[in-house]
């Protein structure tokens, strides 16, 4: 029960920490604001180092954030990036959509196959994302899409 809490909370402080990212954004370089928004959770990340200590480091941890590194850092500019020239409201839901990018990423690396619920769930994830231009829909089935691709903040989301 406690699970519901949690995930509440979670939502709200990254619901919170978007739009005071988007308000540091109208004053504030973009590389600045990143910054800002890693350092705020470093307090909470080195106590809870000092509460559970540092676990064993093997080459595969070592090998995967050599790997990881690099594509994190440019999904996180990315990310800000698309809050500065994007309405929140355009770009955040955007990225529900990251289980569609990763059907076959997850098959390939992992071998796991989409279960039929999984996919009812990834189909109602992507028309809640075609769902957000649905008012250029009189441009034709795809006219959402196009104007999701016409928008900045949208493609660079759709990037991260």
């Amino acid at each position: 029960m406690l699970w519901i809490v949690y995930s509440l909370l979670c939502a709200f402080f990254f619901a919170t920490s978007d739009a005071l990212t988007k308000k540091a954004l109208s004053s504030k370089n973009e590389y600045h604001v990143l910054w800002l928004r890693l350092l705020f959770s470093l307090p909470i990340l080195v106590a809870s180092v000092l509460v559970t200590g540092i676990p064993p480091l093997d080459a595969v941890f070592i090998y995967s954030v050599i790997i990881a590194l690099p594509l994190e850092i440019v999904a996180a500019v990315l990310y800000v990036k698309a809050l500065k020239k994007s309405p929140l409201g355009l770009t955040v839901p955007l990225l529900g959509l990251t289980p569609i990018f990763l059907i076959l990423t997850s098959l390939i690396i992992l071998g796991e196959k989409i279960t039929v619920m999984g996919g009812v769930g990834i189909f109602l994830i992507s028309a809640g994302g075609y769902s957000l231009n649905l008012h250029d829909a009189k441009t034709g089935l795809l006219g959402p899409v196009r104007a999701l691709l016409k928008e900045d903040g949208s493609r660079l989301m759709l990037l991260v």
